[in-house]
């Protein structure tokens, strides 16, 4: 059954790539590549989800939750991937055929992307904030491994807080957890107002960081255009 479904979703992206070639040598319409990626996501997301509750260790029946995920979810964000590509390589080909008829769009589509990036890096930052001014750093001891749902050991730490102790069952692993035993300290996180809860600081930098970099390149190259042209 993995292997069937592995030829199928090999298959169907090998159609995927013959049809954006002849799309691109205009032998195809881009709007029925479209269509077929379109259907062939919902087609693998459908596969993905809708074998609940059918004999398997995931959802679809004659598959591991490996098979699962690398072949029906993989099979989907290829997809998706491939569908943004399409729409990329029309919205570029689109340009250079208005560029062409004297009408440049380049330019306010930039400055529309350095404008967008820049408000979506303004929020990832202000969530950065607000999530990292709640999370307090302190030392735990780990008491005891507890065995979780899907039958992994999984280490419960003690900790005191203004005179209060807590005991919390650490689902996230960092190296330091993964080689420590009980009786052992370790450094975690705890949320400021809800001293019960284990807390996490954000990696969102890596989100508003880039975006903040694009947008600035972007608006110096149409900055030092602009001087040229002028």
């Amino acid at each position: 059954m993995a292997i069937f479904f592995l030829i199928f979703y090999v298959v169907i992206f090998i159609f995927e790539i013959v049809q954006y070639i002849k799309c691109i040598k205009n032998k195809v319409k881009w709007s029925k590549l479209f269509k077929y990626e379109i259907f062939f996501i919902i087609l693998s997301a459908i596969l993905w989800f809708c074998y609940e509750n059918l004999p398997s260790k995931g959802f679809m029946p004659g598959l591991t939750y490996l098979g699962e995920i690398l072949f029906s979810f993989g099979a989907m964000v290829l997809y998706c991937i491939a569908f943004v590509i399409t729409l990329i390589t029309k919205l570029i080909i689109h340009l250079l055929e208005k560029k062409k008829q004297g009408n440049n769009y380049f330019t306010k589509i930039a400055l529309i992307i350095a404008i967008i990036l820049t408000i979506y890096g303004v929020n990832i930052f202000i969530l950065d904030l607000k999530n990292d001014i709640n999370v307090v750093k302190i030392d735990a001891t780990i008491i005891e491994y507890v065995e979780n749902e899907y039958g992994y050991k999984i280490p419960v730490v003690q900790y005191t807080v203004d005179d209060k102790t807590y005991k919390v069952m650490i689902e996230v692993l960092n190296s330091q957890i993964q080689n420590s035993k009980i009786n052992d300290k370790v450094e975690i996180h705890y949320n400021k107002k809800e001293p019960s809860k284990l807390a996490y600081l954000s990696n969102y930098e890596n989100l508003y960081i880039p975006c903040f970099l694009i947008s600035l390149i972007i608006l110096t190259v149409l900055i030092i255009k602009s001087l040229k042209n002028n």
